[in-house]
């Protein structure tokens, strides 16, 4: 299209780069829009556009073995990785085979995805982000052993003492590839995790006359029905994980309800088996729907057979999932302190690449 062409977002682009906030929800781009809402029965008006007000992200913090990883809050998922790393420190992998901790990393996850489903508040995301809280839940993880022994009725009163003011929705199946992220560092030592989506592939498929841009098509039936006012929850979790202060991996991924568990993993194969990042990303990984444990299947990078069957023998029930790039897209970097460089590593089981600079700043030092 050439560059006089309406269609092609330019008037748009200038607009905004001219005027801002109010050029996009006051100005002739939030009329344009608000026109083509009303002529097709769409639920945005001036009004609404006039009344929102974009904010800064929260940050929330937990540790994991000694590193502390950095997330969003609520309405993103960094508190479903933190508090599923935190339950997963309660136990020790060295003595369990990597299918049993397998299965002890799907529960946890499982249990963390409660956070995922609520729309959180500071209590929630407190709670979310507890050792205590973790440890409580943990003690209803199926296992070659467990953190703290607790009876049923113990059990039962962990689980009601959930919050009662989350309101849970449903967590939507990631089957197109609509979401993009990217992890990008520089030399002065900045990193970025950056998760990008518009809901299903292509969003709504509807652009307004003259404006070039698409519309998302993340309310309503792709992240549950939302109030008007609420904001709606993501499951994206950019993280950063971070030793003695320094950045020492920095992560995202797509994948809808499934990021948070391919965040986990990557993190947990890091940390607790020692792989370099190209390994931890081509690891197999599971997912907890509900109470089916999901295992990666597909061939050169899934679960064995007889792995498989380790996981049943915790009493889980367990589906094979030999689908590509089902359980999320992970793209990451990290430092190696052997080498003392930074690795960039991007999933294998799906589309993406690495590459990089000559030099980057070690953590602590100057650029290399």
């Amino acid at each position: 299209m050439g560059g006089n062409d309406s269609r092609d977002g330019r008037p748009s682009r200038d607009a905004i780069a001219a005027g801002g906030h109010d050029a996009f929800y006051n100005g002739e781009i939030a009329r344009k829009i608000a026109a083509d809402m009303a002529a097709h029965g769409g639920a945005v008006t001036l009004q609404s556009l006039a009344e929102y007000r974009t904010q800064h992200a929260r940050i929330v913090r937990g540790s994991y073995r000694g590193f502390e990883i950095v997330g969003m809050d609520v309405p993103t998922a960094g508190v479903v990785v933190i508090q599923a790393l935190q339950i997963m420190e309660t136990f020790d992998p060295k003595g369990m085979t990597e299918a049993q901790w397998a299965g002890v990393k799907g529960q946890a996850l499982g249990l963390a995805a409660r956070e995922l489903r609520g729309m959180g508040t500071d209590t929630a995301a407190a709670r979310a982000t507890s050792k205590a809280w973790a440890a409580r839940q943990a003690t209803l993880v199926k296992g070659p052993a467990r953190a703290r022994p607790m009876d049923d009725a113990g059990a039962a009163a962990t689980l009601a003492a959930a919050p009662k003011d989350v309101r849970y929705l449903p967590v939507q199946p990631d089957d197109q590839g609509h979401t993009t992220h990217l992890t990008a560092a520089d030399g002065d030592g900045m990193f970025v995790a950056l998760t990008q989506t518009l809901g299903p592939n292509m969003g709504s498929s509807v652009v307004t006359e003259g404006l070039g841009f698409l519309y998302a098509a993340t309310l309503g039936g792709y992240l549950g029905r939302v109030e008007p006012g609420e904001r709606a929850r993501s499951s994206i979790s950019p993280v950063i994980v971070l030793k003695d202060g320094e950045p020492v991996l920095v992560l995202g991924a797509a994948g809808g309800g499934r990021i948070p568990p391919g965040i986990v993993q990557v993190i947990s194969r890091v940390i607790d088996d020692g792989l370099t990042l190209a390994d931890a990303l081509a690891a197999p990984r599971v997912y907890m729907g509900g109470a089916t444990l999901e295992a990666e299947t597909s061939p050169g990078i899934g679960w064995t057979p007889d792995e498989v069957a380790e996981m049943r023998a915790l009493g889980l029930e367990v589906r094979e999932n030999a689908g590509v790039g089902s359980f999320s897209r992970v793209h990451a970097v990290q430092y190696d302190p052997v080498t003392k460089t930074w690795i960039g590593g991007a999933d294998p089981d799906w589309e993406g690449s690495a590459q990089g600079p000559n030099r980057l700043r070690q953590p602590g030092g100057p650029a290399r």
